[in-house]
């Protein structure tokens, strides 16, 4: 069978483009892993002139959201991401994205890992005013920590955007995050979260916010992701959603092991997939 020039040239280019993005991810984790005070990376992710035309031409005609809890299952959890972009407008060229976000992304993400399951998230967005006030936190455990004692080990997340406004980060400082820690303890100390009062969620947030003014803000920047720490009180990376003011494809990943997985799943009523 001969093989034509073109689609051998195509093969080699995308696996020199994964390559690319796998080491600009494996520098980021080190160097958050060697730096005591870093708590985020962006990291660039190399892609071609028609796939960047591809991202710009997304449309979102149905926003919703997608969730996968499971193996990193490559012929399945493709098939059900290609089917999210085609739902969300016919025109999508969903295989396109789909290559982009699950082999350049996701699927490289998961080996740098060196995990096998993961939780996948993409959330596809109207513009909004849920956030116009940031809802500056920390993320906590998303699963067990195995070691006794080491509460102060972190976990990481990557998180990025195809299209729209990237998550926003508080640039490190060593106050930061302690700061943060006891406003939120002070301000949400009774407040009920089974009867959730957005007002009055509303109010605290504009009181963090205006707390944390002098905190520099920083967003990755169009074809980047973040990879971020979590977790930890000493080491975990300060952020909120942005304000939401035009079309947004946002998705995050959480790699971890089988066992991890299926618990973070079982934490949120959640079927496992393998």
């Amino acid at each position: 069978m001969t093989i034509k020039y073109n689609e051998l040239y195509d093969k080699y280019k995308k696996k020199y483009l994964n390559l690319r993005t796998k080491i600009n991810m494996l520098n980021a984790i080190e160097s958050i892993a060697n730096n005591k005070s870093k708590t985020f990376e962006f990291v660039d992710i190399v892609l071609t002139k028609k796939e960047k035309i591809t991202i710009k031409n997304l449309k979102i005609s149905h926003p919703n959201e997608f969730n996968y809890f499971g193996k990193i299952n490559s012929d399945y959890l493709r098939s059900l991401i290609e089917d999210f972009f085609k739902l969300m407008d016919e025109h999508n060229e969903s295989d396109v994205i789909t290559n982009i976000l699950f082999d350049r992304i996701i699927k490289t993400y998961i080996n740098v890992n060196n995990a096998d399951s993961l939780w996948l998230t993409i959330r596809a967005s109207e513009p909004n005013t849920l956030y116009n006030v940031p809802r500056w936190h920390k993320d906590g455990y998303y699963f067990k920590i195995q070691e006794y004692g080491q509460l102060d080990k972190y976990q990481l997340k990557m998180a990025g955007t195809l299209i729209g406004p990237g998550t926003m980060f508080k640039s490190d400082d060593p106050n930061l995050l302690k700061t943060l820690v006891e406003l939120r303890r002070q301000h949400y100390r009774n407040f009920d979260f089974k009867n959730f009062d957005h007002d009055k969620d509303l109010k605290i947030r504009k009181i963090i916010d205006q707390e944390l003014k002098n905190y520099e803000v920083v967003q990755p920047t169009k074809n980047q992701i973040a990879i971020f720490t979590v977790g930890s009180d000493n080491k975990s990376a300060v952020h909120s959603e942005p304000n939401i003011d035009k079309l947004r494809v946002f998705f995050s990943v959480i790699a971890g092991s089988e066992e991890e997985i299926k618990e973070l799943a079982q934490r949120f009523g959640k079927q496992f997939l393998d």
